[in-house]
């Protein structure tokens, strides 16, 4: 037994990424919703905002995947996620195999979402140059209910224009392509506001997790505690969209194995996946214990480097 764990712990990483590029490639025999019929269909039909809600230059990030033969390009959509969430954990120096346990890794897979390449844009933005970083911005805008507080937070610290130009260059264009698209795509947004919190998916707090909003200013100097105070804010934040700040904190396997039981508990007592946000308000509370902890120096030497 103690051989096999040895073992295990030598090779967590090549698990981890086996099991991560494992779920990629199976994710599309079994399921695809998302890609399928929403991401890739509203991209090739023209019929935006009918199954996705996301801004409209998202479509023209979809269409090189769409435009190959349906499965073929949802293999290739899963990979780019499966890749992004490695190296988003490479780069917050995380744990690959405990991650590849994290219920939303499977989800984004199955159903083909974006939340790995939303990982791959939060390492963009805390990188030092300004149009990698404005790159990062761009595609955080596609899924503004995971990419909101991040941008605003990297935008109050790095404090520069020029992270602006090319979510600029690229939100300009889509006028010109699509005209004034914005009262369309809010529309599209409304039945989601209606909806999304009764979604057993759901682990926001809306509308009593705005309170949440007063303790921002606070914490100012913590990526960690922004995005998960932003998945209880929202109006609909499913689990799957912890990825990408999960990636950051860095639980436990066991931890992401209790969030699979839950779940799979609540297949059959559907009222309890109301009580989804236990685990982004157990995180952010841990967080909050973890940073007034510590001693006054370090907050001050942590507000004076590049924030995480």
């Amino acid at each position: 037994m103690n051989a096999i764990k040895n073992k295990i712990a030598q090779h967590r990483d090549f698990i981890g990424i086996a099991l991560i590029l494992t779920l990629a490639l199976i994710g599309p025999i079994f399921g695809g919703y998302d890609y399928r019929v929403a991401y890739r269909g509203d991209t090739l039909a023209g019929t935006y905002g009918l199954h996705t809600v996301s801004p409209y230059p998202l479509y023209w990030f979809i269409y090189p995947f769409a435009i190959l033969p349906e499965d073929i390009g949802y293999v290739f959509w899963n990979l780019g996620n499966a890749i992004c969430f490695i190296l988003a954990i490479k780069y917050w120096k995380g744990d690959l195999l405990a991650f590849s346990f994290f219920i939303g890794v499977f989800w984004t897979f199955y159903g083909g979402q974006i939340e790995g390449f939303m990982s791959g844009a939060l390492v963009l933005i805390m990188l030092p140059n300004p149009w990698l970083a404005g790159l990062g911005i761009t595609f955080l805008t596609l899924k503004p209910q995971t990419g909101l507080f991040p941008i605003l937070f990297v935008l109050l610290h790095k404090k520069d224009w020029k992270l602006l130009v090319v979510p600029g260059v690229v939100y300009l264009a889509s006028f010109v392509t699509w005209g004034w698209w914005i009262p369309k795509w809010l529309d599209a947004l409304r039945p989601i506001k209606n909806v999304g919190p009764f979604l057993a998916s759901n682990v926001s707090l809306y509308p009593y997790g705005l309170l949440l909003l007063l303790i921002l200013w606070r914490y100012r100097s913590s990526l960690k505690i922004w995005m998960l105070v932003q998945s209880l804010v929202m109006p609909y934040s499913p689990i799957y969209s912890l990825g990408p700040v999960l990636t950051i904190l860095n639980p436990a396997l066991w931890i992401h194995i209790l969030i699979w039981i839950f779940y799979l508990i609540t297949e059959k007592f559907l009222a309890l996946s109301y009580f989804g946000f236990i685990f982004p308000l157990t995180f952010l509370l841990f967080e909050i214990w973890q940073t007034e902890k510590r001693s006054p120096q370090k907050l001050e030497y942590e507000k004076e480097q590049a924030p995480v």
